[in-house]
Formats: structure tokens, C-alpha cells, sequence
């Protein structure tokens, strides 16, 4: 199991926002916060294998005192949760053909998140699936 904290955020007009701060480049969004945690599990699921098959370093987690003290008085700070996921699965490497200005597309809005084109295919994937109720595999 591996456990980080994530720091929410949300204003007025957006959806909710996800930081994990032991883990510069991984974040997230939902709509809701149901939708926002099954988003940040995946993320930090994600975030962590990529870890690994670099062979670089998982971060100790910083304790929940350090985290609040650093964020809870960012203007759009709304809370922090714990995001706990299994051990990190292996990933599987597919071949996919898809129209180039949607790769575009794809490659511009992982880019903005800060995350890799994977990231957010199987992201985009579950969302739909958790939209349309469908939870098993």
C-alpha cells in the first residue's frame, strides 16, 4: 500500500483540484469530490508506476501537520485528504492509431495537467466509465 496526502482546491467557477506536494507534476480534477478521489488514486497510481519504471525514488510521505501549514492559506485551498492505493501494477504497453490533430489534442491537454499521454488517456477512460456507471472489469 502507499498513502500520500493531496491537497484539494476549488474555487467558485472549477472543478476540484488535486496536488500531491510530495510529488511535483501529479495532480488531478473532478467534478466532484467522489469523482475527484477515484481520479486521484488513478493519478497517483499512474504517477508511481512512471516512478518506477524510471528507477527513481519514491518520496517518504510528509506528515499531514507539514502539508496544512504549507497550504491552508493558498486562496483557493479548500481541504487535504489522504489518497491510499494498492501496490503499484504493472502497466501494459498497447498500440493504438488515432488521427493526429487528436493526438494533438491528447498530448496538449496532458501537458496542461502536467501529466503523460497515458496519464491521461486511462484518466479520460475512467472517467466515462464512472459517468456512465460502469465499475467492473
Amino acid at each position: 500500500m502507499a498513502s500520500f496526502y493531496g491537497v484539494i482546491h476549488k474555487t467558485e467557477d472549477s472543478d476540484y483540484g488535486l496536488s500531491f506536494p510530495d510529488l511535483p507534476g501529479c495532480i488531478t480534477a473532478g467534478s466532484s469530490l467522489e469523482e475527484l478521489e477515484v481520479m486521484a488514486k488513478e493519478a497517483l497510481t499512474l504517477h508511481l508506476e512512471g516512478m518506477a519504471e524510471d528507477c527513481e525514488t519514491i518520496p517518504e510521505p510528509s506528515n499531514y501537520k507539514t502539508i496544512a501549514r504549507k497550504h491552508e492559506h493558498d486562496f483557493d485551498f479548500f481541504g487535504i485528504t489522504l489518497i491510499t492505493i494498492a501496490t503499484v501494477q504493472k502497466r501494459t504497453r498497447v498500440n493504438i492509431s488515432l488521427a493526429e490533430q487528436d493526438l494533438i489534442l491528447i498530448d496538449t491537454a496532458a501537458t496542461k495537467l502536467g501529466i503523460d499521454r497515458s496519464a491521461f488517456l486511462v484518466m479520460a477512460g475512467k472517467k466515462i466509465a464512472l459517468e456512465k456507471s460502469i465499475t467492473h472489469y
